[in-house]
């Protein structure tokens, strides 16, 4: 069974503020898994889990896909002003 999870869940999962997984959602890294009728974004709890795995892989060099050091993701893109 994959349980749904809100952004503000997922992020407390990953160690990130909600900003942080909607840029991991437009880099790819994590999919919608579904989408409320009021347009709130949900995401499925193993998909979370699968990308917490990969991220702490990556972290600990143990990926060979990663770089060593990369497995952090800024909570926000930099602001031009």
């Amino acid at each position: 069974m994959n349980r749904y999870l809100s952004a503000a869940d997922a992020s407390k999962l990953l160690g990130v503020t909600p900003g942080g997984v909607r840029l991991m959602v437009r880099r790819g890294e994590l999919r919608v898994a579904a989408i409320t009728d009021g347009g709130i974004k949900l995401f499925g709890h193993d998909d979370v889990n699968d990308l917490l795995k990969r991220r702490t892989m990556r972290r600990d060099g143990s990926d060979p896909v990663g770089k060593p050091g990369r497995g952090s993701f800024p909570a926000e893109e930099p602001s031009d002003g």
